[in-house]
């Protein structure tokens, strides 16, 4: 008898036999458009242009972000009406013209046109102050406020930020002043670093930003690349909205145009691989799934997927192995346990079954089906163990050879 197993829920949540969603994954944006074709329109907004200096070359002396990109890829995915792309940029500018002015009033350069001048003075700013000076803008001033769920292009009309779209905006705004920065990837955040001091782009308090030297404290698992690399985030937000939509051939060339700019991100390598497994190209999902555990081996949520994936080839030792790691990073997992009761379902193992449902209902005792697949394999394991007696019975009674069971 097969066990009763769950279809994953819609709101990507961590399911039986279902793709455990990663943080970037399990991201919908809520205000999202109809289904989209893939990404391949040109912006056709007009931004300001990054200051140059008076020699002609960029003021910033690093990549700029690229926000016509940035736009691009979010309204294509979100089908926006060409009107709506020219609003919305306008609005950005808004929003960076104003941070920029609000920098210069606070250098005392109020009406400068020197961009050179401009530039030099933040470069010499205290860092902290000025990462400060600009977070209180931003959430006072211009009274933003945090929001998980939104790209930029959302974000801008609802004035809620999460970390991707504050990361790229703060990034703009100080790199057209000329300072240098980069982005600090970790598995489910994003925020900026420049020379001495990080700044944590959702932070609203008074001190957002903190010593470049407390990154190994705060955040052990990063990675830190340019500032160009923003798009990268873009099209894996972008990937997740079309994965959401069921669109997994579009989610594929996103997430792969993310991986072009940044190959060190591995919830990127990990949501690729959920889509392969949606698209049944199994053993591709598991690679993808790889390149993510070879950047980081202690994602349970990535060695969970794994299994599901081994478990659909039929490949159920290696998919039990898979159980095992991400349960020795998390012994609370509760889908974990309960998929490993599948697999040894599939495997005839109806104690080693009984036993890990039995685990998945200590850690929820409401999980209905946890409990019946543990009864399944209770009966089971009841009717072999009399079928083996009966045939005991059977063969001290009348002496007949062994029989095969079924």
């Amino acid at each position: 008898m097969d066990p009763i197993t769950k279809n994953i829920k819609a709101d990507g949540e961590k399911n039986k036999i279902g793709l455990a969603a990663s943080p970037q994954r399990s991201r919908q944006d809520s205000q999202e458009a109809e289904k989209g074709a893939a990404i391949t329109t040109n912006f056709q907004g007009v931004l300001r242009p990054t200051p140059k200096d008076e020699e002609g070359s960029s003021a910033t002396r690093q990549c700029a972000v690229p926000i016509n990109a940035i736009f691009d890829v979010e309204f294509k995915t979100l089908k926006t009406p060409p009107e709506r792309q020219e609003e919305i940029t306008g609005l950005y500018e808004q929003y960076v013209s104003g941070m920029m002015d609000a920098v210069s009033v606070w250098l005392g350069l109020s009406g400068a046109s020197d961009y050179k001048k401009l530039a030099s003075a933040v470069r010499a700013a205290d860092e902290h102050e000025l990462f400060s000076f600009m977070s209180n803008v931003f959430y006072k001033d211009f009274k933003a406020s945090v929001e998980e769920t939104k790209l930029l292009t959302i974000a801008l009309e609802s004035n809620n930020f999460n970390c991707y779209s504050s990361t790229v905006l703060f990034s703009d705004t100080l790199t057209r002043l000329g300072k240098e920065l980069s982005i600090i990837f970790t598995p489910d955040h994003m925020f900026l670093a420049g020379e001495r001091f990080a700044l944590e782009t959702t932070d609203s308090s008074a001190t957002p930003a903190f010593p470049r030297e407390h990154l190994d404290l705060y955040y052990p698992k990063r990675h830190e690349i340019g500032v160009e690399a923003a798009l990268a985030a873009t099209y894996d937000w972008c990937g997740a909205i079309f994965s959401g939509r069921g669109m997994h051939r579009e989610a594929l060339a996103a997430y792969g145009k993310a991986l072009e700019l940044d190959q060190e991100d591995a919830s990127v390598w990990h949501n690729r691989g959920i889509v392969l497994h949606d698209l049944k190209r199994y053993t591709d999902s598991i690679a993808s799934f790889d390149r993510a555990l070879g950047i980081d081996q202690e994602d349970a949520s990535i060695w969970y997927d794994r299994g599901i994936a081994l478990h659909d080839l039929k490949m159920y030792g290696d998919a039990v192995a898979s159980y095992d790691m991400a349960l020795k990073i998390d012994p609370g997992y509760g889908s974990a346990w309960y998929n490993k009761g599948v697999t040894f379902n599939r495997q005839g193992r109806h104690e080693d079954a009984i036993a890990a449902f039995g685990k998945a209902l200590e850690i929820d005792p409401k999980d209905r089906w946890a409990l019946i697949n543990k009864k399944v394999n209770e009966l089971e394991l009841h009717a072999q163990r009399a079928v083996r007696l009966l045939l005991g019975i059977a063969k001290g009674l009348d002496g007949s050879p062994d029989r095969q069971e079924d």
